[in-house]
């Protein structure tokens, strides 16, 4: 944790030097200013604030709730004033409470941040009430703009684009039915209130829209006290692109570049940048023009920000106006060179806007991007993260990186408010070399403690669809449908891992041995010397403790490739030190490494060490390592063999292994063993410890309280059921069945304490039969159950066949007189794929025949010959619906076999393909599952001794590579 004095100067540097990004920008006049002001914030902002007020030599006040007391927007002002305990709703949004804090320190005026009061028109009144100056808009904008209906009108009346829509206020859900057919499907159901993602819904039926106006207009009245909902036409597969504006008192409006704001997770910003991709100048200008034309429209004053929707062609239409500085106000900021909390101040201090920006153009300065970090788990749904930063390194040093947080090594990250601990913003010269910068800065922020959605935020940016700008709002739900399950890295990047795993063992193997003091360096006797390529001469260094051969070269300043050049000459790779680099643990895939060390004079003259490593028959250059043993940070350049450039490396220790190290790398975690010769040979004999299976068991995801349990002992639970509650930092958190399953087990109870992946309950993979009487939205469900469910002892097993050493069960269903006879099966606890096939297309008949079970979920129909039907397909315990309607499933339509029950006289196992026998022995009629070479897939039916009429020979192509097994369904 920092010394008192070390924070203190690290503050006191940041508040007298702004940051490299903005230093460029407009240097304020002789004018007079404000002498004193109050930020009415929290964290990253206020501290943004107060660094701009000291820049201009303005006093400040800051206000904070108990747990913020030490926080460094406390620290970093001339003042602070405690405006009461941890909620909000009691210290921050209390305008009561604010404005007392206004009176006791003599402050001028007020900058409220984002967030909290920023867009609060009573707060605003509450300041022009005792003559202290808001630094924002007036109230009757904030009033007009925070209403979306109204602001909508505006919109129009100032001839705006807007989405085609409903103008007024929707009072039931038929009358929202009603609009949304007139509109046209699909629709954006909108709290009027509403901003932040709240109280939105997108519908593409009848259904939804009634489902989401009742969701939303709860949502809306919980979070915003109003809920007046509306609807719009939604816009598909848009872009968020928004238009920064700054006004004065004098009728100036400056439009400044766009930002795209098109990474959004559940309409939450994530990433940000400007300027867009997807814009030329000409719509630029027109965005630009729009926007400036509704800001006087309502007599605008401040900064604010006009946020559209974009589609592909590039039309536009109006989403809504921020009353406030955004959030990401820095990319902005970067590539129009204007400090915008300085122009925010002098127009509330009474000043026109400068005039190179009123007359404008404002040029584009090459390219910013921001990325937002936040302590959240991405791996576990982004829940939030709470707990102190125990190591906390922001890579603002870096050329073009701009780091604006309210944290430090040492911060508590609380429950009570939003969870970013910063904004990393990065700036080049273009999107190339600003996207570049993102990454290298990623992989040297050093974030321990909470959770960190750091890894996502890597992942995103390596995606190739972000990588080209082909990015809209449905991106990240797009790309991550399943949610985000770790960096995945290349073959190239695992080879530059075990490079650095071998320089940092090799680094602390050194320093071992120097601490022992068995290392020693001498000229190696044999070896001779070695040949430089321009015929200097090359000294060979021995180390006798045995840790890596080192050459020592004479000529200086020899470039990575010309060292790659001179190992080859000199056939380096046999006497460099021998090392075995697994990746994932001592039995992950592991790779000889040979490591030489060469000691060259850089263009100071000054002697450095460059690491040579060889893996895959390529050599690695390895420079200017900056590694502290056991340190957090691991840095240098590289550049590899047939690659000019050398590039910067970065890699995060986040443990010491017994023979290795877990880094992280570019977001990946991988534990890196590595070992000398000996060491590898002795590991080949070792055996791995069997990993336990945690699938069955419903795991704790946070440390807290657990206050109830919702299931019993042998009870049946549906996938998204409720299994449990459990309170962490007085926040509920709802655990839910992510299966269909039977309670085996409840291994706590509630009132008992839990940490993080603590077991609450086992639930085994268990599939039952569940039948809707209604036939609506939840088909039949049929799979594998390991024994009857208590509560139906209809069900017994039929008959059984052995295949691979598992059990295939043929078990008699517990169900109604609609689905009489009605049989299932499933290959060892895997559930098979399940076509349901009904009378002449009603959904409610009896069910005719055909179910077809297939090991990946590939399409197979089975049918009776009915024109139409409906097919309900089910894929490892998940629903998907399919409509069959007399037209093919994948191109294919397969005859089913009818045989009843009791017809089934035996079966076998031959080859792989089950086999089922109807009739009597002389007489059986056999149905054949096989699985032929390719991906042309045979279902036949033969004949033995006296032939029926069977449908035979139907060839089924789809891509499946595990074994095909078609069962009959009885009627």
């Amino acid at each position: 944790m920092l010394s008192a004095r070390l924070l203190r100067r690290q503050l006191l540097s940041s508040a007298r030097r702004p940051p490299a990004a903005l230093r460029q920008l407009h240097a304020a006049p002789k004018e007079k200013l404000f002498d004193k002001i109050l930020v009415a914030n929290r964290g990253e902002i206020a501290v943004r604030v107060m660094r701009t007020c000291k820049k201009l030599g303005i006093k400040t006040v800051a206000v904070y709730s108990e747990p913020d007391v030490n926080s460094v927007a406390v620290r970093m002002a001339d003042e602070a004033v405690c405006v009461g305990p941890a909620p909000s709703s009691q210290s921050y949004l209390s305008i009561p409470k604010i404005v007392e804090a206004v009176k006791a320190t003599g402050a001028q005026a007020v900058h409220p941040g984002y967030g909290f009061l920023s867009e609060n028109k009573d707060f605003c009144e509450a300041l022009e009430a005792i003559g202290v100056a808001f630094i924002g808009p007036g109230h009757e904008a904030i009033q007009a703009m925070g209403d979306k209906i109204e602001s909508k009108q505006l919109a129009m009346d100032a001839g705006v684009n807007t989405i085609p829509g409903f103008l007024g206020e929707i009072d039931t859900p038929d009358e929202a039915v009603k609009v949304a057919q007139e509109i046209g499907y699909p629709v954006m159901i909108k709290a009027s209130a509403g901003g932040g993602g709240k109280g939105m819904r997108v519908a593409y039926n009848d259904e939804e829209v009634r489902m989401g106006y009742r969701l939303s207009k709860e949502e809306a009245a919980s979070s915003f006290g109003d809920d007046r909902m509306f609807l719009e036409k939604f816009i598909e597969d848009p872009r968020h692109i928004e238009i920064q504006l700054i006004a004065d008192s004098h009728g100036n409006v400056v439009a400044l570049p766009e930002r795209e704001c098109s990474i959004q997770r559940r309409n939450q910003k994530v990433i940000e940048e400007a300027p867009s991709v997807l814009l030329d100048p000409e719509t630029r200008l027109a965005m630009g023009k729009q926007a400036a034309m509704l800001a006087k429209k309502v007599g605008y004053v401040s900064a604010g920000t006009v946020e559209f929707l974009c589609d592909k062609h590039k039309n536009f239409y109006f989403l809504e106006m921020n009353t406030r500085l955004q959030v990401e106000h820095p990319v902005t900021e970067l590539i129009s060179k204007v400090d915008l909390v300085e122009q925010m101040i002098r127009v509330a201090a009474g000043h026109e806007l400068p005039k190179e920006l009123v007359e404008g153009p404002v040029k584009i300065h090459g390219w910013a991007m921001e990325s937002r970090v936040y302590a959240e788990d991405p791996l576990r749904g982004f829940l939030p993260s709470i707990g102190r930063l125990l190591q906390y390194e922001e890579p603002a040093h870096l050329p073009g990186v701009r780091v604006d947080s309210g944290v430090n090594e040492g911060s508590d990250i609380s429950m009570f408010y939003d969870p970013m601990i910063s904004k990393l913003i990065t700036y080049g010269k273009d999107r190339s070399e600003c996207l570049a910068r993102m990454k290298t800065a990623l992989d040297n922020y050093v974030i321990r403690g909470p959770g960190n959605n750091v890894a996502f935020l890597q992942d995103v940016y390596r995606h190739p669809r972000f990588v080209s700008g082909k990015i809209t709002t449905k991106f990240i739900e797009e790309e991550y449908p399943d949610g985000f399950d770790g960096v995945k890295l290349t073959a190239p990047e695992v080879e530059d891992l075990r490079v650095v795993g071998a320089i940092m063992h090799l680094k602390k193997t050194r320093a071992s041995s120097q601490i022992s003091g068995r290392i020693q360096s001498t000229p190696a006797e044999g070896f001779g010397s070695f040949d430089s390529l321009n015929g200097d001469e090359l000294e060979f260094v021995s180390d006798q403790a045995g840790v890596v051969p080192r050459l020592r070269a004479i000529a200086p300043g020899l470039s990575s490739q010309e060292l790659i050049a001179l190992a080859e000459h000199n056939d380096l790779k046999n006497l460099g030190a021998q090392l075995s680099v697994s990746i994932d643990g001592p039995f992950g895939e592991s790779k000889p490494v040979v490591v030489v060390e060469i000691e060259v004079e850089n263009k100071r003259h000054r002697t450095e060490t460059v690491t040579l490593a060889l893996v895959d028959n390529k050599w690695h250059v390895v420079g200017n390592v900056d590694w502290s043993l056991n340190g957090p940070l691991f840095k240098a350049s590289y550049a590899k063999q047939d690659e000019a450039a050398d590039q910067p490396l970065a890699s995060q220790m986040l443990q010491t292994l017994p023979e290795g190290f877990r880094l992280q790398f570019h977001g990946a975690v991988h534990d890196v063993v590595v070992r000398n010769e000996l060491e590898a040979a002795y590991g080949k004999h070792m055996q791995p410890k069997p990993e336990v299976d945690t699938s069955n068991l419903l795991l704790c995801p946070m440390p807290g309280m657990l206050i109830s349990v919702a299931v019993e002992v042998g009870q049946y639970v549906e996938l998204g059921q409720e299994l449990a509650v459990v309170e962490a930092m007085k926040m509920q958190n709802v655990l839910r069945s992510e299966k269909r399953g039977v309670i085996k087990s409840i291994g706590r109870a509630a009132g008992d304490s839990l940490k993080v992946d603590e077991a609450i309950l086992d639930e085994s993979a268990v599939y039952k039969l569940h039948t809707d009487s209604s036939c609506s939205s939840s088909p039949t469900i049929i799979g594998f159950q390991e024994s009857p469910p208590p509560s139906c002892t209809a069900i017994t097993t039929c008959s059984s066949v052995n295949i691979d050493g598992e059990k295939l069960y043929w078990d008699r269903a517990c169900a109604s007189d609609t689905y009489d006879d009605l049989s299932a099966a499933a290959y060892g606890d895997k559930p098979y794929v399940l076509m349901e096939i009904y009378e002449s297309g009603q959904e409610c008949k009896k069910l005719l025949s055909g179910a077809a079970f297939l090991a990946d979920g590939s399409c197979l129909v089975t049918d009776n010959g009915a024109s139409s039907m409906k097919v309900s397909l089910y894929a490892d315990g998940s629903a998907t619906f399919l409509t069959y309607r007399g037209t093919s499933c994948s191109g294919t339509v397969v005859k089913s076999t009818k045989v009843t029950k009791a017809s089934i006289s035996s079966h076998s196992c031959e080859n792989g393909a089950l086999k089922f026998y109807s009739g009597s022995a002389t007489t059986a009629t056999a149905t054949t599952a096989t699985t032929t070479d390719g991906s042309d897939k045979t279902i036949s039916t033969t004949t033995s001794q006296s032939p029926r009429s069977f449908e035979s020979s139907v060839h089924l192509t789809v891509a499946i590579t595990a074994t095909l097994a078609l069962a009959t369904t009885l009627y």
